[in-house]
């Protein structure tokens, strides 16, 4: 079964690519798109959003600036 990334499935979204490039086999791959292309943090088992928030802005270091 696949995870779609609604983010990317939603009207005005990027839509289903041709090779399924917003569908996902685990919700880890799911969080890890939802960070690195809509630079929005995810909270991961026995995170706070603090450390989510830490964690996501040193692998996207565009998190949390004026350009995101």
């Amino acid at each position: 079964m696949s995870i779609g990334c609604k983010f990317c499935l939603t009207p005005g979204g990027k839509g289903i690519s041709v090779k399924n490039k917003n569908l996902f086999a685990t919700s880890d791959q799911l969080a890890d798109h939802i960070e690195q292309e809509h630079d929005i943090p995810v909270r991961r088992v026995e995170e706070t959003p603090d450390q989510a928030k830490q964690r996501a802005q040193k692998n996207n270091p565009r998190i949390g600036t004026h350009d995101c």
